[in-house]
């Protein structure tokens, strides 16, 4: 699924995808809710565009060599809710959220879990910006090789984690972002709904 202009929308709801949703367009909005991604790498991949929208979303299951759920990049807006990464399994570097350029960003009631790749560039989530923001809130980060969350900005303090817990990450926690207190490292205890 793809959409490409200056003032583009794209907006998947509800569905299963086997594959990439991009967008770009200097003016183009990006939204994603209720869907499930399957056997893709990245699931998103968009930028430059206005906004990206994100929340109810389940990215599980992926592997490969530099295995990503969203990459990002050149965004004004980014707003990611309420969505799940798990299982993902890669020989290189394995960031489930990867965001390069943007402008400003917020993270929010998130779980990522069970993560594996190269931990000298893997994370659970990744910031690269030089002049700009993301906040994580609420988010739950764990059993993932690397850090949890890497700013790999020039921006002191580019990412800041507020209210979150953060556990086994083999790096540590954070490298690079900005402790904004309430957080806590302990295992968050996940059931599998399955058994």
């Amino acid at each position: 699924v793809a959409v490409a202009g200056t003032t583009a929308t794209l907006a998947v709801h509800g569905s299963r995808v086997r594959g990439v949703v991009s967008a770009t367009g200097a003016a183009a909005t990006l939204e994603v809710d209720g869907t499930r991604f399957e056997t893709c790498s990245p699931c998103v991949s968009a930028g430059p565009l206005l906004s990206f929208s994100s929340t109810n979303n389940v990215i599980e299951g992926l592997s490969g060599s530099d295995v990503r759920g969203y990459s990002l990049s050149g965004a004004t807006t980014i707003s990611i809710a309420n969505d799940v990464f798990r299982g993902f399994n890669g020989t290189g570097c394995v960031r489930p959220i990867y965001i390069t350029g943007s402008s400003v960003g917020s993270i929010a009631n998130v779980s990522i879990d069970d993560i594996v790749g190269n931990a000298t560039c893997s994370a659970g989530m990744w910031w690269d910006s030089s002049s700009t923001m993301v906040s994580v809130l609420d988010s739950t980060v764990s059993n993932v090789t690397g850090f949890c969350l890497k700013n790999a900005g020039t921006l002191p303090g580019g990412m800041s984690y507020s209210y979150n817990d953060l556990w086994n990450c083999s790096s540590g926690v954070a490298s690079g972002a900005a402790d904004a207190g309430g957080n806590i490292s302990a295992d968050p205890r996940f059931v599998d709904a399955a058994a």
